[in-house]
């Protein structure tokens, strides 16, 4: 059994896809979120796990060469330090001293929930990437997500359970909580995680706590 989730506005959604079905929940907080997934043995999640502390992850990089067109989803993750920082200027300053390049505003608001997952250090998690996951389902690059176009193309990829769920999810949830593209790309890592099997890179690096630094991909995702 496996669960892909996602952060969104309202905190964190998941979908669960079991023997049974698929299985989907918000919650404010990732450790309720778990929790309420807890008979799943792996949940996939986008939000970097594995933070760095000396260069760059090499598995970003080679996410950005597998999407390529589309490698401004991967966004440069930061430094622990620049996470636990309490402003944007802070972990900025912070980022280019240990990594060399300061952090934009947008990898900054994410930061709570890089820290809110790293703190938690639920093992079950593995990091992975919804665009990675769609791109093997479609065999191509996608028009982008925030589309009307891409959304539409992403959902005719998943099978008639998800995207069943997807509209249950888009009738139970107000954008403002939960945005669309958040509930496409949960229901793709729930998909193809019984596939998500190899790592980028291979063998994963690792960070200070020990902890992987590595995205979770199918076995045939090779960057060229």
């Amino acid at each position: 059994m496996f669960a892909g989730v996602d952060g969104c506005p309202g905190g964190w959604f998941g979908v669960a896809h079991r023997a049974g079905g698929v299985d989907m929940h918000r919650a404010e907080c990732l450790a309720d979120l778990c929790a309420h997934f807890a008979d799943v043995h792996q949940i996939f999640i986008d939000i970097p796990l594995g933070l760095p502390s000396s260069e760059p992850r090499q598995a970003d990089a080679l996410a950005r060469r597998v999407l390529r067109g589309q490698s401004s989803s991967v966004f440069p993750v930061p430094c622990r330090a620049a996470v636990r920082a309490g402003s944007w200027e802070e972990a900025s300053a912070i980022n280019a001293s240990v990594l060399g390049r300061r952090l934009s505003k947008q990898t900054w608001n994410i930061c709570r929930k890089i820290r809110e997952a790293d703190e938690l250090g639920e093992v079950r998690l593995r990091e992975a990437h919804p665009e990675i996951a769609f791109r093997s389902l479609a065999g191509a690059p996608l028009a982008g997500k925030k589309t009307a176009e891409g959304r539409a193309t992403r959902l005719a990829l998943l099978p008639s359970v998800f995207q069943d769920l997807y509209e249950r999810a888009v009738a139970d949830w107000p954008r403002r909580l939960l945005a669309r593209d958040d509930i496409l790309d949960a229901c793709a890592l729930a998909l193809v995680a019984p596939d998500m099997t190899a790592t980028l890179p291979s063998p994963p690096e690792y960070d200070a706590l020990g902890r992987p630094m590595a995205i979770w991909v199918p076995p045939g995702v090779v960057p060229p």
